[in-house]
């Protein structure tokens, strides 16, 4: 047989192997319905043949079981979903009561913050603070001063080494460097 098989050649073969499956299929279900017939007839004449007896208590007994299981998963059910009820509902009223008292409580704090900005003298304010600063590096240079380590021999017993004093100065931070000049110009005065 060539590589090149002809499609009429290749639609008989697939006939054929339709056909042959087609034919199993068949024989097949014949004996499955041979054996389902001899199963009901050997069934049919057991069920005839043997008498079982079942008594009454044992039947209710059965069917109250039946009725309880039911019954508990009917009642578990329900208390489910009135629990899950319940929690969504309760859920969603949390969440819109943060809601509405976050919004209340975001304007509240927004107006006092802003009226509390409003008030602030910022010229008050930055004076004071510029004094706080004065008074620090002044209070730092005189403490350093009266244990004469700042200067390193700058304060003498004849008077103070000015020169001494101003390469002290040269090392502070430029913030700390005016606010010494400052209160120091104001000490001296």
């Amino acid at each position: 047989m060539s590589i090149n098989v002809k499609f009429n050649e290749v639609g008989i073969i697939g006939l054929v192997i339709g056909a042959i499956g087609t034919g199993y299929g068949i024989w097949r279900e014949k004996k499955s319905n041979d054996l389902a017939k001899k199963l009901d007839t050997t069934l049919s004449s057991l069920e005839s043949k043997t008498k079982v007896d079942i008594s009454q208590d044992v039947i209710d007994k059965a069917v109250k079981n039946a009725v309880e299981r039911h019954a508990n998963a009917c009642v578990k059910k329900v208390a489910q979903e009135t629990a899950d009820l319940i929690r969504d509902d309760m859920d969603s009223m949390i969440r819109k009561d943060v809601d509405r008292v976050y919004n209340s409580l975001k304007e509240s704090v927004q107006e006092r913050i802003s009226e509390e900005i409003a008030s602030i003298d910022y010229d008050e304010f930055r004076e004071e603070i510029q004094r706080k600063a004065e008074h620090k590096v002044f209070e730092e240079v005189k403490d350093a001063m009266n244990v004469g380590k700042i200067f390193g021999g700058a304060i003498t017993g004849r008077g103070m080494d000015f020169e001494g004093m101003a390469k002290v100065i040269e090392k502070l931070p430029a913030y700390q460097r005016e606010g010494f000049l400052t209160s120091l110009v104001k000490a001296m005065r």
